[in-house]
């Protein structure tokens, strides 16, 4: 999506080395360091999950000053410096989506594939009952991420119920009319609320290049100043009120753990692994699907 690719910022690449596409046992060993296999990911709650999801975001989202916002210092080669805060929080987003990523095309088989897609559109419907647009935006596109959508005999095994839910968020990060449905939304939700940030700096960066610093006189273009300040100061409204959330520093521990682990993958490692998944899948020759007379997603 145009906001996903906007978004994304500049990290190093993993090494080459493992980007080979290599058998099952190759993306074991990967899995092994990415992940934490002390626990089992499925079991836990996805509305803790959620909500310790929802307070991270809360917590890069608050440290964000107005001054980040200005002559779109998010791409900047400096930005970190000028827009750290602001940075960061573009940075988790895109650490998010690759963990979501990252966990199904590791999973050994189609059929755990099928449930740990399960799993992140059930969260993806906690964070839309928490009004989190921010980690509900990155989970639904890297579920909707063609490495993951792909993957047709995993999703066999993603309930009829679920896959309808799924279709449901698509409806609402649709593109068109300017993503008018996500705005809605952002406009009918009561605080306290995690925005999607994309929307913002996708407004900041059309009034920025739409609009001249200054008239044909030579004076201020006020105007322009005027819609740069209510953009931000419609972004960052929502700071003032936040979240009554019980922290859970251990699930936070872990998840921030799996986060940073994650944070490097790029588009080829992540297209090879989706690859080694399909001859995974392609192997199973006795494969049924398991909900073969649901409705199906459309591929």
């Amino acid at each position: 999506p145009m906001m996903m690719m906007m978004m994304m910022a500049d990290t190093p690449s993993m090494q080459r080395t493992s980007r080979s596409g290599g058998g099952g046992s190759n993306n074991n060993r990967v899995g092994a360091k990415l992940f934490d296999s002390t626990y089992d990911f499925i079991k836990l709650k996805n509305a803790q999950i959620a909500r310790q999801l929802t307070d991270m975001d809360m917590s890069f989202f608050c440290a964000i000053q107005p001054r980040e916002c200005l002559g779109q210092a998010w791409k900047k080669d400096n930005k970190y410096e000028i827009a750290c805060n602001l940075c960061n929080l573009i940075d988790h987003c895109n650490r998010v989506a690759r963990w979501v990523q990252a966990r199904i095309l590791l999973a050994k088989t189609a059929k755990i594939r099928g449930r740990l897609i399960k799993k992140f559109v059930k969260i993806c419907h906690q964070l839309f009952v928490l009004r989190n647009f921010s980690s509900l935006f990155a989970i639904h596109g890297a579920l909707n991420s063609t490495p993951i959508i792909r993957l047709k005999k995993a999703w066999h095994y993603v309930p009829t119920k679920h896959c309808a839910k799924f279709e449901e968020f698509k409806v609402i990060f649709a593109s068109k009319k300017n993503n008018a449905n996500l705005r809605r939304l952002h406009r009918e939700t009561n605080p306290p609320m995690m925005p999607y940030i994309g929307l913002y700096l996708q407004d900041l960066f059309n009034v920025e290049e739409g609009n001249q610093k200054t008239k044909q006189d030579g004076s201020v273009n006020f105007a322009r100043l005027i819609r740069l300040s209510t953009v931000i100061d419609s972004l960052l409204w929502y700071q003032n009120t936040t979240y009554k959330i019980f922290v859970d520093k251990q699930l936070q521990l872990l998840l921030s753990t799996e986060l940073f682990l994650n944070q490097h993958l790029d588009d080829d490692f992540l297209w090879n692994l989706s690859k080694s998944a399909l001859q995974t899948d392609n192997k199973k020759s006795n494969f049924i699907p398991t909900f073969q007379s649901q409705r199906r997603l459309v591929f």
